[in-house]
């Protein structure tokens, strides 16, 4: 987190805890009058979409996994997309920095007596697994709350085996409706100001509870200015060539895998006003 340093948070632990870990956070961490806020309640139904659509995308790009490979579902959640995965028969495991998967994890017993989860500890960043252990790994909407993307991205690249994938999808900053406090343009316009205006026309989620809109303005933008991470292509291109030798944006075979539809010559500005698909090899 940003008023944290970053060897204790290289995920934004706050956001996390709200929204996936469920673990109560103190006032000055948590969005006052929001408990639920962003609750994500990711049914099994939609994480099997959401994941046959990240595999398919990963064929698209000549990605060839087994039921032998090992896959990582970074920053994991409630653990639904590690299920799924596992009902599909395929090797796959969770992490996150907060624990919220005990019930994933009584379902996933079922089917296997691994463990399938684990934590990552905040104090002294390290994901939990031998060097080189994951053929692939991935994540669906995490990366913009990654605010050490350095220290991240090095241990991303430790797990991953030689010749191994990883595959992000996240919301660009330019998004025309900033995915979290649905606020448009939110990620990249961030004053008091912006936020407060569209407070006045019942635009965005009220997870404050009942303020003001220049309190709810004043807060929405502090949010947002610390709790999430919104790098332009040139910043991510620089911070993930220092630990992988391919760093490609392919928002194309994304498109077709999620939307079923090819559109060349709108990948690029869908890259910059939705969503990004970055490929790490």
């Amino acid at each position: 987190d940003i008023p944290m340093s970053n060897h204790t948070s290289l995920v934004d632990s706050a956001f996390l805890g709200q929204t996936i870990s469920g673990v109560k956070l103190s006032e000055g961490q948590r969005p006052v009058g929001g408990t639920n806020f962003m609750t994500t309640n990711v049914d099994e139904e939609r994480a099997a979409r959401r994941v046959q659509a990240i595999l398919a995308t990963a064929r698209e790009l000549g990605i060839s996994l087994s039921p032998q490979s090992r896959i990582l579902d970074f920053g994991c959640g409630l653990g639904y997309y590690t299920l799924a995965l596992r009902k599909m028969g395929l090797s796959s495991y969770g992490c996150d920095v907060f624990d919220r998967c005990q019930a994933v994890a009584d379902t996933c017993r079922s089917i296997t007596t691994e463990q399938l989860f684990s934590i990552v500890p905040l104090d002294n960043y390290r994901l939990p697994y031998p060097d080189g252990h994951f053929d692939f790994v991935f994540s669906d909407h995490v990366m913009e709350h990654v605010l050490d993307y350095s220290g991240t991205l090095q241990e991303m690249r430790r797990v991953l085996r030689p010749g191994g994938f990883a595959l992000h999808i996240f919301p660009s900053r330019y998004r025309t409706l900033e995915s979290h406090l649905k606020v448009p343009f939110g990620g990249c316009m961030t004053s008091p100001r912006w936020f407060a205006l569209w407070a006045r026309l019942g635009i965005g989620r009220a997870w404050h509870g009942e303020l003001a809109p220049d309190e709810l303005g004043r807060r929405n933008s502090e949010w947002v200015s610390t709790r999430v991470n919104y790098l332009s292509k040139k910043e991510i291109d620089r911070s993930c060539s220092q630990h992988f030798d391919t760093v490609r944006f392919v928002e194309g075979a994304a498109l077709a895998s999620f939307s079923h539809v090819r559109l060349p010559l709108m990948e690029g500005l869908i890259s910059t006003f939705h969503v990004r698909a970055l490929l790490l090899a």
